[in-house]
């Protein structure tokens, strides 16, 4: 803005002002003195003011920049872990995989050595029980066998008595008969 530009705008202000087109009042005081103070910092303050911004601006774009960059890391990081986390849950499958493969083998193997455990159990109860059963039946067996030995010498001596007295008999009823004739 030069110089002539400036003065007729005072000019033309002025005729306003003297023709009573613009009554100062408080509001037209305060936007007069707007005017004013933005007329000055746009002539005086304006390469400061435009520094100022400059720098602002160059701090703003480098916190922009910096944030920016630091959300690429943390989208590369955040990548990254769920790259390895999905690898790990694939090496976890697969371990439990080869878990459930040996807990097979394993309870497989338990259970053969339950049955055969059993089964050996089984077979040592049932040689004692026949074992226990042999020498009981023995014993029955030898008590029977003595008392029926007992019975039978018993019952042969009573039988050779009897024999012997029956023959006594005989005789005497053959000789009684003898002597009758």
């Amino acid at each position: 803005m030069n110089f002539s530009t400036a003065f007729q705008i005072i000019l033309f202000i002025l005729v306003f002002i003297s023709k009573e087109l613009v009554v100062f009042n408080e509001e037209v005081l305060v936007l007069l003195s707007f005017f004013i103070f933005i007329f000055l910092i746009i002539n005086y303050a304006k390469s400061s003011i435009n520094e100022s911004l400059n720098s602002k601006l160059e701090e703003i774009k480098n916190e922009f920049d910096f944030y920016k960059n630091l959300q690429k890391q943390t989208v590369s990081y955040l990548i990254n872990y769920h790259k390895k986390q999905t690898l790990l849950v694939e090496n976890v499958k697969r371990i439990l995989a080869f878990s459930l493969v040996e807990l097979k083998f394993t309870e497989n193997c338990f259970s053969i050595s339950w049955c055969n455990k059993v089964r050996s159990n089984f077979e040592d109860k049932s040689k004692k029980l026949i074992n226990c059963e042999s020498q009981k039946n023995l014993f029955i067996q030898n008590f029977y066998l003595l008392d029926l030995t007992k019975f039978l010498s018993t019952k042969y001596k009573l039988l050779v008595q009897f024999e012997k007295f029956h023959i006594k008999v005989r005789t005497n009823i053959v000789l009684a008969s003898l002597k009758s004739i």
